[in-house]
C-alpha cells in the first residue's frame, strides 16, 4: 500500500504541468472565443465552424503523437539514449509532414465550405480565419511533439511555462490584432487567426531553444535534426500512435457533427454552440493530461522491466474518467 501511494504521488506531480500544458491547447480557443465574443454574432459563428473542422485534425493529431512519450519513456528506462533522440527527430518529423498535409487539405476544401450547410455570412467570414488556424497546426504538432518528448524525459515544467507564456503572447496579440489598438490595424477574426499561429511559432521556437540550452537534456535530444528519417522508426510510431488517434477521432467526430447540425439553425445558434463546446473540450483535457502522466511513468518502468512498478502505478485507474489511460498503458506494457 505504501508503495501504491508513493507511486500515486510521483503520478499526481507529474501530472499536473502536463495537464496544464495540454490545456494550453484549448485555452488558446477560450481566448478567441472570449475576445472575438465583443465583435458580434458572425464573427463568433465562424469562429465556431473553423474549430467544428479544425479539432478534427487537432485532436488526431494529439493521439497520434501521443506515441512519442511512449517510446521515449519506454528507452529512457532501458538506459538507451540513442533511441530517447531518435524518438524525438522522428516524431517531430511526423509532426510536421501531417501538419503540411493537413494544411494542403484545408486549402482544397475552401471551396466547398458553404456544402456543409452552414448560414451564408458565416460561409463568406470564415475561409481566411480558417486557413490561418490550420497553417497554425503545423507549429501547434510540432511543439505536442517536442512537449511530449519533454515530457516523457520527466522535465514537464519548462514546457509549463512556455505553454503559460504562449497564451499570454496570444492575448497580447488579440489585444492588438482584433482591435486595433496601439496603432495595429484592426482585423476582426482575421487578427485572432494571425495571433493564435504566431503564439504557436512562439511555443515552437521557445521549445527548441530550451532544448538546446539544457544541459539536462544534453544526452536526450537529436543531435542533428536534418537526417533522413528512418522508415522502421516511423512505422514505430505509427503503429503506437494511430489506435489512440483513431480512438480520439471518433470521439471529436461526435462533437463535430453536432457541431454543423447546430449551424443549420442560424448563426446565433452556431455562436451560442462554440461557447458550450469550449467549456466541454477543454475540462477534457484534465483527464487526457493525467493518461499522459501514466504513460510516461508506466512506459518507463516498463522500459526497466519492473513489473510490480507499473503494477502500483497503474493499479488504481478510474476507467470510467480516464478513458485514454487503458489504451496507453496497453501500449507500455506490449514494449
Amino acid at each position: 500500500m505504501s508503495r501504491l501511494v508513493t507511486e500515486s504521488k510521483a503520478t499526481l506531480r507529474l501530472a499536473l504541468p502536463i495537464i496544464v500544458g495540454q490545456l494550453s491547447h484549448m485555452i488558446m480557443q477560450v481566448v478567441d472565443t472570449v475576445m472575438l465574443g465583443h465583435l458580434g454574432v458572425t464573427d463568433l459563428a465562424a469562429l465556431t465552424f473553423a474549430n467544428t473542422l479544425f479539432h478534427i485534425p487537432l485532436v488526431f493529431g494529439i493521439g497520434l503523437l501521443s506515441s512519442i512519450a511512449v517510446v521515449t519513456a519506454n528507452a529512457r528506462g532501458r538506459g538507451d539514449d540513442a533511441a530517447v533522440r531518435a524518438s524525438c527527430r522522428h516524431g517531430l518529423q511526423i509532426a510536421l509532414v501531417l501538419g503540411v498535409l493537413i494544411t494542403i487539405a484545408a486549402a482544397a476544401l475552401v471551396p466547398f465550405l458553404g456544402h456543409f450547410g452552414q448560414p451564408e455570412t458565416v460561409v463568406q467570414r470564415v475561409p481566411v480565419f480558417f486557413l490561418t488556424l490550420m497553417v497554425s497546426l503545423v507549429p501547434a504538432l510540432a511543439m505536442i511533439a517536442l512537449k511530449n518528448h519533454g515530457d516523457a524525459l520527466r522535465h514537464p515544467w519548462p514546457s509549463f511555462w512556455i505553454s503559460i507564456g504562449s497564451v499570454g503572447l496570444n492575448i497580447v496579440l488579440n489585444y492588438l490584432f482584433i482591435y486595433g489598438n496601439f496603432g495595429f490595424p484592426a482585423m476582426g477574426l482575421e487578427g485572432a487567426g494571425l495571433g493564435t499561429f504566431l503564439a504557436r511559432c512562439f511555443g515552437v521556437a521557445a521549445m527548441i531553444v530550451w532544448f538546446k540550452r539544457s544541459k539536462l537534456l544534453a544526452h536526450h535530444i537529436p543531435w542533428r535534426w536534418l537526417v533522413k528519417p528512418v522508415t522502421a522508426e516511423w512505422k514505430r510510431l505509427l503503429a503506437l500512435g494511430l489506435p489512440s488517434s483513431v480512438a480520439s477521432l471518433a470521439e471529436v467526430m461526435s462533437f463535430s457533427v453536432a457541431g454543423l447540425m447546430v449551424g443549420r439553425f442560424g448563426e446565433t445558434a452556431l455562436a451560442a454552440h462554440q461557447i458550450a463546446t469550449t467549456c466541454g473540450s477543454t475540462t477534457l483535457m484534465i483527464p487526457l493530461g493525467l493518461a499522459m502522466a501514466l504513460t510516461v511513468r508506466a512506459g518507463e518502468a516498463s522500459g526497466a522491466n519492473d513489473r510490480a512498478r507499473v503494477k502500483a502505478i497503474v493499479q488504481r485507474v478510474d476507467r470510467h474518467h480516464l478513458h485514454h489511460a487503458h489504451h496507453h498503458r496497453s501500449l507500455c506494457l506490449r514494449r
